[in-house]
């Protein structure tokens, strides 16, 4: 899940790259640019980070059912090669997501992106700062707050 808490009005979204692997919605991705895809870093890192997230559109069978949650596994799940939405992250943003290793993290933490598109501690100091849990709809998440 992604939540945008403080963010800029008129923000660019891309929504021109494909998915290489399959992801969750409020994973962080990096760009492949020799292919037109997005996947998870090699290495843990703050440089060049999108969070991932898709169009809310129900279809198939669900298409003429009404309201959903946005917790629908098929507003969550994001299938490899499928069409992706990524939101930049830009200075002095706030964010909360569920793709975070919570594992002893407090607030103020370092942050960075990890090997398998989760955010957890970093040991250097990074642009992403950890910002403890808010429960939004009764989901726990975590915030990210964006410095540099």
């Amino acid at each position: 899940m992604l939540r945008e808490l403080q963010t800029k009005t008129g923000k660019v979204y891309d929504a021109t790259n494909k998915a290489s692997v399959a992801m969750v919605v409020g994973m962080g991705v990096i760009k492949d640019y020799t292919n037109g895809t997005v996947k998870f870093p090699a290495v843990a890192t703050d440089e060049g980070l999108f969070f991932v997230t898709k169009e809310k559109v129900a279809e198939g069978i669900y298409a003429g059912l009404g309201e959903f949650s946005d917790y629908d596994a098929m507003f969550m799940t994001i299938d490899a090669n499928e069409l992706v939405k990524l939101v930049s992250l830009e200075k002095a943003e706030r964010y909360a997501t569920d793709q975070v290793t919570a594992t002893g993290l407090v607030k103020g933490d370092y942050l960075a992106l990890g090997t398998d598109g989760k955010f957890a501690e970093s040991t250097t100091a990074t642009k992403l700062i950890y910002g403890g849990t808010k429960t939004i709809d009764t989901h726990t998440l975590h915030v990210i707050e964006v410095l540099a």
